[in-house]
């Protein structure tokens, strides 16, 4: 009975031997490809940690860059303070020169409307216009 079975099983094998090839070429290819796959999930793992640390680094990279642009922003505010300071105090002192220079052409000119008008325009390159009265 039991050379029986084998010689069936033989037969079976003979006629179906394409089931048989393609179970096994199944089993070897899971075999072979199984170890690739732990290769390939070690390369990913490694490039999302490269991936992880570049982006840490950009971002720290960022916000040296940010802290640089705002000490900047901060020189560039008290330095353009400190230029509106000095250019205040130069147009407050042009002004008390422009006065005493004015005081000084009054009275050298002995309180002649006329001379004092020539002066003035003379000094300040306008010329006077006398108003229209209606």
């Amino acid at each position: 009975m039991m050379l029986f079975a084998i010689k069936r099983a033989f037969l079976w094998a003979k006629h179906h031997w394409v089931i048989i090839a393609l179970i096994a070429y199944t089993a070897v290819m899971w075999l072979v490809f199984r170890r690739n796959v732990d290769a390939a999930m070690d390369v990913l793992t490694a490039k999302q940690k490269s991936y992880n640390d570049q982006i840490a680094a950009l971002k720290d990279r960022h916000h040296e860059e940010i802290l640089k642009k705002d000490k900047l922003f901060e020189t560039y505010k008290s330095t353009i303070g400190q230029i509106e300071e000095k250019f205040a105090k130069q147009q407050k002192e042009l002004k008390v020169e422009e006065k005493q220079r004015v005081k000084e052409r009054v009275a050298s000119s002995k309180g002649e409307p006329d001379v004092i008008k020539a002066e003035i325009e003379e000094m300040f390159g306008f010329a006077f216009v006398d108003p229209v009265d209606p």
